[in-house]
């Protein structure tokens, strides 16, 4: 394949992009002028779905939970299995199978109570991949298994409703849970199926690269293989997925170069590798290069081969490092979990035993009394009944009677209190014994919990570390940009290094913040931003008696993933506004705004010669206007330009964003 092509793929890769993202605006704006209705609904089912065809799945989770909340209050539960359902999708693409499963059993119990049976037979057949993909990270083919029961459960539905699409997907799926099992009867059965079932050839892109894959693996046939991936590569540029087409091309380069065509084989690799970097994705683009080294390590070019090399496993780092972070927080919130139930438990357990002892107490107590008081009106009847018979017959001997029955009296008397003064002293020795063990478990309890206490301050001593080596690292990177600078001659190169190196002094600035408080989740924004607007008015030579500065910022703390965005595009919008508003400006003014009443809000105006918002609005721009406008809508926010005695940038976050 010739470099012609390669550019023909990737710049219609790239205008595919560009309609998605086209596409995705569009629904966003009829989000904004849309009601809270079912219509409402759909369009955040759309937008969902949407994502994650761009393997966006952060955004994809937001977009399903604002549907899930919204379907349930207006209780359309149909349409909230099906929300379900695709936050389900997009859980399972960032890896948290748990979550996924939870999505997914929502979302099949509100299909099947609708009695919606397309839409169950889907669920089945993403819960199929789903457990294949747990299984892979469990280590265990019983997730691999379980999901190919639900996937026949799934086939069986959408057989018995005739729904060709859906007996294509489930099929496909199974293909590759029994492929994982190393039963290739099977696969290569379900793959056919697949294949057979389907009457749109647009949609056949899937299981014929798959049953490409397993003349690859099971029959080493590489030529039935490549004929495979042929017809598979014909219907993934008929369909421009993109996506697809580009793990077509990888394994076509993996069959050409086993059979030892080298030159293909790289040709092929170096299309993936192109679309890899047309989708961005880093999963594809790590494969994709991965690959090619091994196609040039086979034809002997090593240094093509280190190049490779190189670059995948500088890709591998940073997947190794976003699923490092996800670990963390995923322990955290397990750690916080696991803690809670410890403590409930704990002290649920110490209250029950309590009240079993004061309970016990009070009944032996009210017992011994009652047993004294019958004990001592039986003797008092039998000593009455002694002395009547005894004063009848024995006059005489009356006195003598009296005064020995009295000191039997006394004597019993004696002998009654001496037991119950055992009695208590026995009582009161259990109370001790039990007070002994409460203390000691009470003793236990507050060493488990200063243990608990200890690794929360550990894990908080590790955040801050990991920010405080953040803001170094960043530093560095900005003293090597500092120092290469001095070396170019080219003052366009100059300034695109200067504008990287105040980009990342500012993300430098957030993770300082971040590491000097005490919530290292939260940066204070006023804070921030002050220093930012001090840094970048040293930096263009202005100081603050010729510049009249209108400086008001809410005094509030924000999370990281809205205040790194914000902290770049102001350092953007500034920098706009010092390089070019001031230029014939003799009483320069600026003024900084951010207010978060309901809204996060930010206003940055100049009192320069404005700037020609038509321009402004153009697809194509600086590096600067695409980035303000990429973290933007990475942000969710709205931005908006006009001339106002000068150039006024508004900037709306909205409030549940943060």
């Amino acid at each position: 394949m010739n470099k012609i092509s390669l550019l023909i793929l990737f710049f219609s890769g790239f205008q595919t992009l560009l309609a998605q993202t086209k596409s995705i605006t569009d629904l966003r704006g009829a989000l904004r002028t849309s009601h809270p209705d079912t219509s409402r609904v759909k369009i955040l089912y759309a937008l969902s779905d949407a994502y994650n065809r761009q393997s966006k799945s952060d955004s994809s989770v937001f977009f399903a939970n604002e549907g899930i909340k919204l379907s349930e209050k207006l209780k359309f539960y149909k349409q909230t299995g099906h929300i379900y359902r695709m936050k389900g999708i997009a859980l399972g693409r960032k890896g948290e199978y748990e979550n996924a499963l939870s999505a997914y059993q929502t979302a099949l119990q509100m299909l099947e109570k609708t009695n919606d049976l397309p839409g169950a037979a889907q669920c089945y057949g993403n819960l199929c991949l789903l457990y294949k993909r747990l299984g892979d990270s469990k280590k265990s083919t019983e997730f691999t298994k379980k999901g190919i029961e639900l996937g026949l459960k799934g086939l069986a539905i959408s057989e018995a409703i005739q729904e060709n699409s859906i007996i294509n997907m489930i099929s496909n799926n199974l293909g590759i849970a029994y492929r994982d099992l190393k039963d290739y009867a099977n696969a290569r059965k379900y793959y056919l199926k697949a294949i057979a079932s389907e009457k749109d050839s647009l949609k056949l892109g899937n299981p014929l690269s798959n049953l490409a894959q397993l003349y690859i693996d099971a029959d080493k046939d590489y030529d039935k293989a490549i004929q495979i991936y042929q017809r598979a590569e014909k219907v993934n540029i008929a369909n421009k997925n993109y996506p697809l087409l580009e793990h077509t091309y990888r394994n076509m380069g993996m069959a050409y170069s086993l059979k030892d065509d080298h030159e293909k084989a790289i040709a092929y690799g170096e299309k993936s590798v192109k679309l890899a970097e047309t989708v961005k994705d880093p999963h594809r683009l790590f494969n994709a290069h991965s690959e090619l080294y091994r196609s040039y390590r086979r034809k002997g070019d090593w240094e093509n081969a280190l190049k490779n090399v190189n670059r995948y496993r500088s890709i591998k780092d940073s997947l190794d490092e976003i699923t490092k972070s996800r670990e963390i927080v995923t322990l955290q919130a397990d750690f916080e979990k696991q803690k809670a139930e410890a403590i409930a438990t704990i002290e649920a357990e110490k209250q029950r035993r309590i009240s079993e002892i004061q309970i016990e107490a009070e009944i032996e107590k009210t017992r011994q009394i009652k047993q004294i008081e019958s004990d001592a009106a039986v003797e008092k009847a039998r000593l009455v009944t002694e002395i009547n018979t005894r004063y009848e017959t024995e006059k005489k001997e009356q006195k003598i009677s009296e005064l020995n029955l009295l000191n039997a009296v006394q004597n019993k008397q004696m002998q009654q209190l001496l037991g119950g003064i055992v009695i208590l002293a026995l009582f009161i020795g259990v109370l001790f014994w039990l007070y002994g063990i409460i203390k000691k478990r009470n003793r236990d309890l507050a060493l488990k919990n200063e243990k608990i206490n200890q690794q929360s301050q550990q894990l908080e001593v590790l955040m801050r570390e990991l920010h405080h080596r953040v803001k170094n690292n960043l530093g560095i990177v900005s003293g090597l940009l500092f120092l290469q600078i001095k070396f170019l001659q080219d003052e366009k190169a100059i300034k695109a290094v200067k504008e990287g190196q105040q980009r990342i002094d500012a993300m430098g600035l957030i993770h300082q913040k971040l590491y000097q408080t005490e919530n290292i989740e939260k940066v204070n924004i006023q804070e921030f931003v002050a220093d930012l607007v001090d840094n970048l008015i040293r930096i263009y030579g202005f100081d603050k008696k010729s510049l009249a500065l209108d400086f008001d910022i809410d005094d509030t703390d924000l999370n990281v993933d809205i205040a790194i965005p914000l902290g770049l595009i102001i350092n953007e919008l500034l920098t706009n506004s010092f390089k070019y508003a001031y230029l014939d400006i003799a009483n320069p003014e600026l003024r900084v705004h951010l207010k978060t009443d309901k809204n996060i809000v930010l206003e940055v105006a100049d009192n320069g010669k404005g700037l020609d918002i038509k321009q402004w609005k153009e697809k194509k721009g600086s590096y600067g206007r695409q980035l303000i406008n990429t973290l933007s809508n990475q942000i969710g926010a709205d931005l908006t330009v006009e001339n106002r005695h000068g150039t006024l940038f508004k900037l709306t976050i909205p409030k549940e964003n943060n």
